[in-house]
């Protein structure tokens, strides 16, 4: 029993310490991940070419 309570004890206080932090990360990459998504649904415009690195550049030497 004693074991039982150390371990909820100790999960109860990991989970508020390490939550926020876990939570922005996670936040973070769903971000970052929606964003690449919604780049790769956007047609690129006729003035734009795409890299080898997946970099947009412009057409016109810039």
């Amino acid at each position: 029993m004693h074991d039982a309570a150390t371990a909820l004890l100790l999960t109860t206080l990991a989970i508020r310490v390490f939550g926020p932090d876990a939570l922005r990360l996670s936040k973070r990459i769903l971000t970052a991940g929606v964003r690449v998504g919604i780049t790769g649904l956007r047609p690129p415009a006729p003035d734009e070419q795409h890299t080898p690195g997946g970099e947009l550049t412009r057409g016109d030497g810039e």
